[in-house]
């Protein structure tokens, strides 16, 4: 029995030719790879999605395989792949557990794995791999996938938003040039590479485009929206050419450091608070060092907020003078702002929107490609930093934040930190946002309805609009 007999699909409409190549990916015949860089909100991972579904009806006995980043993305692939197919648990036995999905009348599965572990994927008998946001991922990932289909000879598609020049764009680029050379020649390429901007997909407004194109350093929006491959692919760009001294050995419930010579520091103060199990941060930079300089951080979890606020009474007590800082009391409501105004050095709150987040965003990276603040050598800080993304909602609004599965308190307490000291310091005339509170109606980040359409594709948009889509 063919698998058109047994189940059928109603997937979205694609809403472009480059969309409509990953439906039907592995339906193309001499296709061995397909690379494709792909904007914010472009549809990559609803296209590669259907492509997926295609795959398992097409071919009984198969094994096919997506593959993420982490295992939270890896599960996300997997809900979009089910959406596709059948809500017939007989048709479809959906394994939750092993991260995979059978159609048992094909004796088709769909495995869904993360990179993580790259030795994890090595063995043999895939059919076809999928890869969502490759760029994320190891090259060695990609090359142990890669020999699972050795005997199948199949399809490997790889799709992503780019993140600087690493080897996904090697991968994309040798694509390029082997598929400019076939369609010279008059041959049929066995890889292709695909940009495909997030411009090219109707639902992404015009609106969004041009808030991002105003917002985003230019860089930025080149990579997340145009999906240009460039040099540094880092929101905080010339971030490592900032640290200073040796790697610090700082581990443990408290997390702790001080310089030499703190306690004559004139200092201002950046806090993020923990609001259930992430992690309470303090950062310390001395306003008169130029460039200006961190003297002291801490890191916390799981304390009552009375005990958060103490131990930054005693934290600030380590400098020379606390002439201001700000904290982050988005979410946790006016009794820590309350707390805090009883400490015996200023400390004010800011209420964080969408807008006041982006903006205060840019201008630590702005400070940071000047090389007008310094910052130790703190592992954990530096990859929350080298992680730090640009991510989207449904119709293409941008925000700042970490990647799914992880955390950016150290990031979000700098931020803060660096408002104050455009408050207080001259060394670079960077001015911040003191709250969202003021933002006018017109300015409202939570406008991020789905537009109304009645198309498949929008409504699917839709129905996904709250998901922790990385497109």
């Amino acid at each position: 029995m063919s698998a058109a007999q047994t189940i059928t699909i109603d997937p979205p409409a694609p809403h472009s030719k480059k969309q409509r190549m990953l439906m039907q990916a592995f339906q193309t015949p001499g296709i061995r790879e397909i690379w494709v860089a792909a904007g914010t909100k472009f549809g990559k991972s609803i296209g590669l999605s259907v492509g997926g579904a295609n795959a398992l009806i097409s071919r009984p006995r198969a094994t096919w395989r997506w593959t993420a980043p982490i295992y939270d993305q890896a599960e996300i692939g997997m809900q979009y792949v089910q959406r596709i197919l059948p809500n017939d648990d007989s048709i479809v036995n959906v394994n939750k557990g092993k991260m995979r999905i059978h159609l048992p009348d094909l004796d088709a599965t769909m495995k869904f794995a993360h990179a993580q572990d790259p030795n994890s994927l090595e063995g043999f008998g895939i059919a076809g791999d999928i890869f969502d946001e490759c760029a994320k991922i190891k090259r060695e990932a990609y090359d142990a996938a890669k020999t699972t289909r050795t005997v199948t000879g199949g399809l490997g598609v790889y799709g992503s938003t780019p993140l600087g020049k690493n080897w996904f764009y090697v991968k994309c680029m040798e694509a390029k040039d082997e598929m400019d050379w076939a369609i010279r020649n008059g041959k049929v390429p066995t890889r292709i590479f695909l940009t495909a901007p997030s411009t090219d997909n109707p639902l992404v407004s015009q609106e969004a485009v041009e808030e991002a194109r105003r917002d985003m350093p230019d860089r930025l929006f080149r990579q997340y929206y145009l999906a240009e491959f460039i040099d540094d692919g880092t929101v905080f760009a010339n971030f490592r050419n900032c640290i200073f001294g040796e790697e610090l050995d700082v581990y443990g419930e408290v997390q702790k450091w001080t310089a030499p010579g703190s306690d004559e520091k004139r200092v201002v103060l950046g806090i993020d608070w923990a609001k259930t199990i992430d992690w309470t941060v303090f950062w310390a930079i001395d306003i008169d060092a130029r460039p200006a300089r961190v003297v002291g951080f801490q890191r916390f979890h799981r304390r009552p907020y009375i005990e958060q606020v103490k131990m930054l009474g005693w934290f600030g007590k380590q400098f020379g003078e606390v002439v201001g800082g700000y904290h982050d009391k988005t979410g946790v409501g006016v009794a820590i702002d309350e707390l805090v105004h009883h400490l015996p050095f200023p400390i004010e709150g800011i209420t964080l929107t969408n807008r006041s987040k982006t903006d205060m965003v840019n201008r630590t990276i702005t400070r940071f490609e000047v090389r007008d603040v310094a910052m130790p050598w703190w592992p954990l800080a530096v990859r929350e930093f080298d992680a730090f993304e640009v991510r989207t909602n449904a119709i293409g609004t941008m925000s700042y934040s970490a990647p799914s599965g992880q955390t950016d308190d150290a990031v979000m307490a700098f931020i803060m930190a660096e408002a104050a000291l455009g408050e207080h310091s001259s060394s670079l005339e960077i001015r911040t946002i003191r709250s969202g509170d003021d933002r006018s109606k017109d300015d409202d980040d939570d406008a991020s309805e789905i537009p109304e359409d009645d198309s498949a594709i929008a409504q699917f948009y839709r129905d996904l609009a709250d998901d922790a889509d990385d497109d």
